[in-house]
């Protein structure tokens, strides 16, 4: 997940570190879905035997946007680690992870957006007894239903006053999730769903109907959702016949048995459109 694919969410992005892990998963055409051909592999440490750490000054680097908030008497997101991993294993980490913490608490008017694809891992890094704060957004990625049902759970389970979130970018097959949105006595609610398709090299296009299940799940149950991109593929319908040309075309299929042309435009043309709306919901901040 890239900086560039998570930035619109946020007004900031700020990286604690450089180094992460790679998960090099391939896909397969299933159907209508296209699913994981092995499972996740260990990973590797990227940057060698060490991450890279940063400056103090650029630690300090949220302190004025923290100042200038407050200043305008709003909240402003800030989108953090978008290229490593808060909380993935490697030894050089935990003190520095401290320091992050110890920045959110001391930046209260600010969002700070957490995203991990080591939900299993998010308590064991955490202080013992500690609870996240207000301004703790923590997410987890789940871009198919058996992560969803796999990492869910683990993200429920954080003690956390904030907002928990899914990031289903990119959607990779239809998603239920509606049993982790309902209100259950001793169990964390998910608050914002974020959605999107893919848009990197060889990019696969996402069917129109797992977007909608989703908006559709979300809507049944208060939550907000964000529809971040279609990627670089979007139907016909949406991008019209013009702006479609010659390019490449992929015939889906509804449920219904209709036909669905994918057409290949880019992120650009192919834009954030679904349903005629550009859906852009947010949850509520929840300040210290």
């Amino acid at each position: 997940m890239s900086k560039n694919s998570l930035v619109k969410l946020a007004h900031h992005a700020f990286n604690p570190w450089w180094g992460y892990k790679k998960f090099p998963l391939t896909w397969k055409l299933d159907g209508l879905h296209w699913i994981e051909s092995q499972t996740d592999p260990a990973g590797y440490w990227e940057s060698h035997a060490q991450s890279r750490f940063l400056s103090d000054e650029h630690w300090n680097t949220p302190l004025p946007w923290n100042s200038t908030a407050e200043h305008r008497n709003q909240r402003e997101r800030v989108l953090c680690a978008p290229t490593p991993d808060l909380f993935q294993d490697h030894d050089d980490l935990p003190g520095w992870r401290s320091r992050l913490l110890n920045l959110i608490e001391a930046t209260p008017n600010l969002d700070w957006l957490l995203l991990t694809r080591h939900a299993y891992a998010i308590k064991r890094h955490l202080p013992q007894g500690y609870t996240l704060p207000r301004n703790a957004w923590l997410g987890v990625h789940v871009p198919d239903q058996h992560r969803a049902d796999r990492y869910i759970p683990y993200l429920q389970a954080v003690p956390t006053a904030g907002v928990r979130f899914l990031y289903c970018e990119p959607l990779r097959q239809p998603i239920d999730i509606r049993r982790y949105l309902e209100p259950r006595r001793g169990v964390g609610r998910i608050d914002w769903v974020v959605c999107g398709g893919q848009s990197t090299n060889g990019a696969e296009p996402m069917h129109p109907e797992w977007a909608e299940y989703l908006q559709w799940q979300c809507e049944q149950a208060g939550v907000p959702f964000y529809f971040k991109q279609w990627g670089n593929w979007a139907p016909v319908e949406v991008v019209g016949i013009e702006a479609a040309g010659n390019r490449h075309i992929i015939e889906m299929t509804r449920c219904d048995g209709r036909p669905e042309d994918m057409v290949r435009v880019g992120k650009r043309v192919a834009g954030r459109v679904l349903f005629g709306h550009t859906w852009e919901q947010f949850p509520e901040s929840r300040p210290l």
